[in-house]
């Protein structure tokens, strides 16, 4: 049983474990993305979430598309926090969380999925605002967070990393800049790994000298520089 729930990428499957006169399955989106969504239409018994918390704590990994073309969807996770028990921690064993497409809609429904033994993170494709609120619920909740992996960063956001007291690696997909960047991602007391995008027009083998001055004092960070975007995982 286990092993059956350790990895999700989408809340269908929990959300079908609460009563069933408590949802019903729509479908939705046109030809192109046509799919089925499930659809909470009353408040569950404290009772009736049972099912859902049990199989909840089992989940290990959870990859999500959250958007108005997502699972799950903005309307349903405020449902889903309306109608949760207040003080609950339903993803009490997650430690490695996937959010695409993020809106900002949907922010305030992040910490649903949170927890303190929350290991890795990874964000793709988030605007400013999403990404320095996501981190500020990252900050107060996962304090041992190991891994983040951001696919663009900005300057705002990055001058919350020394709140990740735990923080081993980072990685990013979209360049890292300017100085003012790399001197916070330098800062994380136990950082070990960075993976980073050099700056267009620069290069990797140009850009690695200007980062090892900035972490010269960082011995035991290694980094790698690459010239490619794209999602980095390792």
């Amino acid at each position: 049983m286990n092993a059956l729930w350790s990895s999700l990428h989408s809340m269908g499957p929990l959300l079908r474990c609460l009563p069933s006169d408590t949802w019903k399955a729509e479908e939705v989106g046109g030809v192109a993305n046509w799919r089925i969504t499930i659809k909470i239409i009353r408040a569950p018994s404290l009772d009736g979430w049972a099912r859902f918390f049990a199989n909840s704590a089992r989940v290990k990994k959870l990859d999500l598309d959250i958007g108005a073309a997502g699972d799950p969807s903005v309307a349903q996770l405020r449902t889903l926090r309306m109608y949760m028990p207040p003080s609950s921690s339903p993803f009490s064993g997650l430690r490695s969380l996937v959010l695409r497409r993020v809106v900002v809609a949907a922010v305030a429904y992040i910490p649903i999925f949170l927890n303190p033994r929350l290991e890795v993170f990874s964000m793709l494709d988030p605007d400013s605002d999403v990404l320095c609120s996501t981190l500020g619920f990252l900050g107060d909740q996962c304090s041992g967070l190991r891994e983040l992996a951001i696919s663009g960063w900005v300057a705002e956001a990055v001058t919350l990393i020394p709140h990740f007291k735990n923080l081993r690696k980072i990685a990013s997909t979209m360049p890292l800049n300017t100085s003012t960047i790399i001197s916070h991602v330098a800062t994380s007391t136990y950082l070990t790994c960075l993976n980073a995008v050099a700056p267009r027009m620069v290069g990797p083998h140009n850009f690695l000298p200007f980062l090892e001055r900035h972490v010269k004092a960082r011995r035991q960070l290694s980094a790698r520089v690459s010239a490619h975007t794209g999602y980095i995982a390792e």
